[in-house]
């Protein structure tokens, strides 16, 4: 599947304030950042690959943050991505982020990324969670990154239930 390509502001404004209305606003801050031209980024779905031409840095020279996108309705743990391994060794710096989604977590993201150049953030599931940490250490065991896991006691990542006392239409 060939990649969603946003190539205007307009587009990338337009993409942000539907996620905002959407309620999942919080890739928000690293399109702004896409939008000041500081980073680029891309989101993997399991099943598909990144063409390669993205990943080198001497084609386009600006910092890159890749996504693999595996909290979503189908979750595949590593299995679901036949580029994770390149991908891990590629990065400068690795967030496993199984846990919701919030805001600052994706500005801090897009911080990362400005730094380190070479950014990979895994969206994964409480479910497949070890998986992710599991090959991140057989595979780029000297990367530095970050785990961003629920808290004990918390139900697990993607919690999917209404709050007692709202609506759902």
């Amino acid at each position: 599947m060939e990649p969603l390509t946003l190539k205007t502001r307009a587009q990338m404004a337009e993409v942000a304030v539907r996620l905002e209305q959407a309620g999942a606003g919080h890739h928000v801050p690293l399109i702004r950042a896409a939008m000041a031209g500081a980073l680029r980024f891309a989101v993997i779905s399991p099943g598909s690959a990144l063409p390669l031409r993205l990943l080198d840095m001497a084609r386009d020279s600006r910092p890159l943050a890749v996504i693999l996108a595996d909290d979503g309705d189908k979750p595949t743990g590593p299995d679901g991505f036949p580029q994770a391994r390149r991908l891990l060794r590629w990065a400068a710096s690795i967030f496993i982020h199984a846990t919701g989604g919030q805001p600052i977590h994706y500005a801090a993201a897009a911080q990362v990324t400005m730094l380190v150049r070479r950014f990979l953030l895994i969206e994964t599931n409480t479910a497949h969670e070890a998986e992710w940490c599991d090959l991140r250490r057989a595979v780029a065991p000297r990367t530095p990154g970050v785990v961003l896991t629920v808290p004990p006691g918390a139900p697990p990542h993607p919690h999917l239930a209404v709050p007692a006392g709202e609506v759902v239409q």
